[in-house]
């Protein structure tokens, strides 16, 4: 199965305009080479390197300029891409936004490079909205996931009232001060379009306020609370899918770049993309191995 296909099929479906437009890119790039097989043979030919003989000549006479800057010379040479990345205006007021990634091509006056030129713009947006996207999903389960803690607190709570009815507890002892119930009444999880939650608060507000609880009313309120968790490692798995696809679906698409332009740009831009929010960021790991 071709990746265009598997891709589509592993999104999630209510995602899937934060996706990559891997097939949009895709069709960029068949411009691409659709230009470049109606050029004629010889400006084929010469476009990646002009004229071997005449470099072969030109440096006959070129001064000796030392060993160690000749690598890095042909490097500046070569380069076709430069990424940068930009700060937004929102994080440098103390905002939560985060680098905007800008590719420069350096390689637009030749023929075709304004094809080129719209390519990595689009792959700069496309790069740009998945970005931000996993960031805002990343801030929301982490939001979720300090909520269920909290709930996790209050139904350790409701457990030591129905297991303990008659225990009492000095306020100021801190070593084995139990977790208060009136956290039940700050506790609330946001039901999501795309991974629904389900809602503890309404099982605790239907418990008996006057400490009369029992077992049945624990044991719903902690079935409640395992369902969210169940829900809340889902979404979990399905963020780490969503990256893990994103990467893949820019990988493949710089492949095919290099491949019909004869150029060797995707390493530079996949390190962009190694070293990202999108791939350093472990805080969906580290959820998913604390709670299971």
């Amino acid at each position: 199965m071709k990746f265009g296909k598997e891709f589509a099929l592993q999104t999630v479906p209510e995602w899937r305009e934060a996706y990559m437009n891997y097939n949009y890119l895709k069709t960029l790039l068949e411009q691409i080479l659709i230009f470049r097989q109606r050029q004629p043979p010889e400006s084929q030919a010469n476009r990646p390197n002009l004229s071997r003989s005449l470099k072969r000549k030109v440096s006959l006479f070129r001064a000796f300029s030392g060993l160690r800057n000749a690598s890095l010379r042909k490097h500046k040479e070569d380069e076709v891409i430069v990424v940068n990345a930009m700060q937004q205006a929102d994080e440098e007021q103390g905002g939560e936004g985060g680098p905007s990634y800008q590719t420069i091509f350096l390689r637009s006056s030749e023929e075709g490079g304004d094809l080129e030129l719209v390519f990595f713009k689009r792959l700069d947006n496309e790069f740009n909205k998945v970005i931000h996207f996993y960031k805002t999903k990343v801030q929301e389960v982490v939001k979720q996931a300090d909520e269920l803690s909290n709930q996790m607190d209050a139904l350790i709570a409701l457990r030591i009232r129905v297991n303990n009815p008659i225990i009492e507890v000095a306020h100021d002892s801190d070593e084995h001060k139990m977790a208060s119930l009136e956290v039940l009444d700050r506790v609330k999880i946001n039901a999501t379009v795309d991974t629904p939650m389900s809602t503890v608060r309404s099982v605790f507000n239907n418990l008996n306020l006057d400490l009369n609880y029992n077992k049945h009313e624990l044991k719903d309120a902690q079935g409640k609370l395992k369902q969210a968790f169940l829900e809340l490692y889902e979404k979990l798995r399905y963020l780490k899918n969503y990256a893990y696809l994103n990467q893949m679906a820019f990988s493949k698409i710089m492949k095919k770049y290099d491949k019909i332009t004869s150029r060797n740009v995707s390493d530079a831009y996949l390190q962009m993309v190694e070293e990202s929010y999108l791939s350093q960021s472990d805080e969906v790991g580290y959820m998913r191995k604390y709670l299971f």
